[in-house]
């Protein structure tokens, strides 16, 4: 995958400077993931950064516009610099979250919002379910709605393959990045 070829690279260096302190960094591009797009940044002395830029018009984040998907990623950085503050946290990662009623739920991790284990562990666990007793074994007592985590797999996958039909649908060229989302949708056309 490439970069954004609509992001002017000197500007956001010049942000990354003003904003971070990331003066006269080395920016490489790191082709990961749909609707962010992430470097890694490297200053004279060595400092390493991890630096993203999210494309609200993406089709994916919460909301049915940029107002309300920007409000969602303000949400979640400032759920994430909270924790790092107030916990003095060096890194913030997805974590467990206990409810008053005795449960455990997984962090939505691109919302910050509390989600049902199975809309995040059907990510992680395949159709034999390869992965749950060491889940378990963490999260303590837990049950496990096999038809949620079905439901949560085909949402996502006709979420998907919105995402790359509003995409195609609109004029576009082929480049690197639009051949790996063709690949992509006619993987999703030819699940079962």
């Amino acid at each position: 995958m490439s970069g954004p070829e609509d992001l002017d690279r000197a500007e956001l260096k010049g942000l990354w400077e003003r904003h971070w302190g990331l003066g006269g960094a080395a920016l490489e591009y790191l082709p990961v993931g749909f609707g962010s797009h992430h470097w890694r940044a490297e200053d004279a002395r060595g400092a390493r950064r991890f630096v993203s830029v999210d494309d609200l018009e993406a089709g994916f984040q919460v909301g049915p516009d940029t107002d309300s998907a920007f409000a969602a990623l303000d949400r979640a950085f400032r759920t994430a610099a909270a924790l790092r503050d107030e916990a003095k946290l060096d890194f913030v990662a997805a974590p467990l979250a206990d409810d008053p009623r005795g449960g455990v739920h997984l962090v939505d991790w691109d919302t910050t919002l509390i989600a049902p284990r199975e809309r995040d562990l059907r990510v992680v666990l395949d159709r034999e379910l390869t992965g749950w007793d060491e889940y378990a074994a963490v999260a303590g007592a837990a049950t496990l709605n096999q038809e949620a985590i079905e439901l949560y797999r085909r949402w996502w996958d006709l979420a998907e393959i919105g995402i790359y039909t509003r995409r195609f649908r609109r004029p576009h060229r082929r480049t690197e990045d639009t051949i790996k989302s063709w690949e992509s949708l006619a993987g999703y056309l030819l699940r079962p």
